[in-house]
């Protein structure tokens, strides 16, 4: 069971004053909204805990094949889908991308993830990778703590934002792999001297917790 239901439902409430149509599954549970009858905006501690097949079945495959992945999260945000249904998929030519070198794997659309046959095509397409793009879909980010899942898949919605506002803008400046390579090298936010994201996210619960901390209920 995840040890954190309550810091569950703060980061879904608090992706409800976004763009987010998202599905949290952390260890057994899955946890998805805002679909199936409630608001993102309405979750509590208690309406987490149902399980959803259309998502499951491939976050439950990861679950079991990773040990290390006890949090998993996938978002459908509107310019992170925009990115995954480019045939580039993420481009290398932000400062947010540039920390994301090498951490990022592509898994081609086979349609609503009901079907259990698909879980190994999906892993096989991961590999070693904690950031997942399922083009035509969405994003997904995998993890050892809820806090690090969470700020590898913020750094990847980041570089989404500015690669669907700069393409408006005409050619962008593309970034050596070499620099990509040394800037995530550079970037101590997924380093767990350095709080692995916790501090990130402890920052965004104390904001979320001043506007509404009704989750809590």
């Amino acid at each position: 069971m995840c040890a954190y239901p309550g810091r569950i439902a703060n980061w879904m409430r608090r992706n409800a004053k976004t763009d987010l149509s998202s599905g949290v599954y952390a260890d057994e549970v899955q946890l998805k909204a805002p679909d199936w009858g409630i608001l993102v905006s309405h979750l509590t501690y208690r309406p987490l805990w149902r399980g959803i097949p259309a998502g499951f079945t491939v976050h439950a495959a990861i679950h079991n094949a990773l040990p290390d992945a006890h949090c998993v999260m996938h978002t459908h945000t509107t310019t992170g889908l925009a990115v995954a249904c480019t045939e580039g998929g993420l481009a290398q030519n932000n400062f947010y991308s540039a920390q994301l070198h090498d951490m990022v794997a592509y898994h081609d659309f086979e349609g609503i993830t009901v079907h259990a046959e698909e879980a190994p095509r999906l892993l096989k397409n991961m590999g070693n990778k904690p950031l997942l793009i399922l083009r035509n879909h969405g994003l997904l980010a995998h993890g050892p703590t809820l806090a690090l899942t969470f700020v590898r898949l913020w750094t990847l919605q980041r570089a989404c934002d500015i690669q669907v506002a700069q393409a408006a803008l005409g050619r962008a400046i593309t970034l050596s792999p070499a620099v990509a390579a040394k800037t995530t090298h550079d970037s101590f936010q997924f380093d767990a001297q350095f709080g692995a994201g916790q501090d990130v996210l402890d920052a965004l619960i104390r904001r979320v917790d001043k506007i509404d901390a009704s989750y809590r209920d």
